[in-house]
């Protein structure tokens, strides 16, 4: 959505809010309305030119003798790969342990999460807190909702500065009135909001001491858990790493000779292509469907227009006032079209 109709969505919502009038009905001819709009002519794409064709290709690799290596005095070579592996063997207790911990993990706070669930279920203390909680809430909501609907109208929609700090000049009249009116309203926002935060904190305070002891108990267990999750992600970490690594260890360890074996010669070979692939079909938008585009788009726009004046959009010009002129008039002043 465009930011000017988002903006008068927002506008519709806060100005709408608590209308009970009689509305009129009107009736817009929205042919006489696409009839007044520039339409965009469809832009012609270049259909792509055909793929080359191409000669096919051989490649071949010689044929590679056996050989001997023999560490001899370049066992300190081995010392280095020997440490070059410790490393290795760092990193991955690292990783394989953190996978291990997230498994965990993932199964002990499901269990935590349908623990608090039944101890809230069953607790009628603890449930009854909750109730009132929620009827606090719901008188703060009904005091809060209006307050940001009006908020909507001298800023828009986020608040661009919900802390009030960047006033216009004073020369500015209506820009500084409207800043004055939202310093107001904000601060009877902030006032609700730290009202409800205190109710709530003053509702749970009331409840029981064994309703508090009772959590923290379950709190303290699932702790543990996570504890002991963590040490055994570690442990298994640790016995995984050392089976993948004993027997390449062992191997280095004793052999003074490496034997390469031979390896056979082979040729790679790449058809050529005689005829070339068809390039694709690239379509465009016509003329019908771009016309389509903008009476989807004036039609939006009617429903705002008509919710902004409380109208009822009629589909016969019967009985209804024709009200086209001043649609086309309002998106040319408020939607810049063409």
């Amino acid at each position: 959505m465009p930011k000017n109709r988002r903006y008068l969505f927002f506008l519709l919502l806060a100005g709408t809010a608590g209308c009970a009038s009689k509305q009129q009905a009107v009736f817009v001819d929205l042919d006489k309305v696409a009839a007044s709009e520039s339409l965009e002519r469809p832009v012609a794409v270049a259909k792509p030119p055909p793929a080359p064709s191409f000669t096919g290709s051989k490649l071949s690799f010689p044929e590679m003798p056996a050989s001997v290596y023999r560490l001899g005095s370049d066992k300190e070579r081995v010392q280095e790969v020997e440490r070059v592996m410790e490393q290795s063997r760092q990193q991955a207790l690292i990783q394989i342990a953190a996978r291990l911990k997230d498994a965990y993990l993932a199964s002990i706070n499901s269990a935590e999460t349908l623990a608090f669930a039944n101890f809230a279920k069953n607790d009628t203390n603890y449930q009854t807190a909750i109730d009132a909680v929620h009827q606090k809430f719901l008188v703060y909501a009904d005091k809060r909702g209006p307050l940001v609907a009006r908020l909507v109208l001298p800023v828009g929609f986020p608040d661009p500065d919900p802390k009030s700090q960047t006033p216009p000049p004073r020369s500015g009249t209506v820009a500084y009135n409207q800043f004055q009116l939202a310093v107001k309203l904000r601060a009877q926002i902030a006032e609700l909001d730290k009202d409800f935060k205190q109710e709530e904190i003053a509702i749970f305070a009331k409840t029981s001491k064994a309703i508090q002891d009772k959590r923290q108990s379950l709190q303290q267990d699932f702790e543990k858990q996570r504890a002991a999750a963590d040490a055994e992600a570690q442990k298994q970490a640790l016995a995984e790493v050392q089976l993948q690594q004993a027997n390449l260890r062992t191997v280095l360890a004793d052999k003074s000779v490496v034997v390469f074996p031979a390896e056979p010669g082979h040729s790679v070979t790449v058809a050529g292509s005689t005829t070339p692939p068809s390039p694709p079909t690239v379509n465009q938008p016509g003329e019908a469907e771009l016309t389509q585009r903008m009476r989807d788009a004036d039609l939006s726009d009617l429903k705002i227009w008509a919710a902004l004046h409380s109208y009822v959009i009629s589909s016969t010009p019967r009985g209804a006032r024709d009200a086209t002129t001043d649609f086309i008039q309002w998106k040319k002043a408020h939607l810049a079209t063409p």
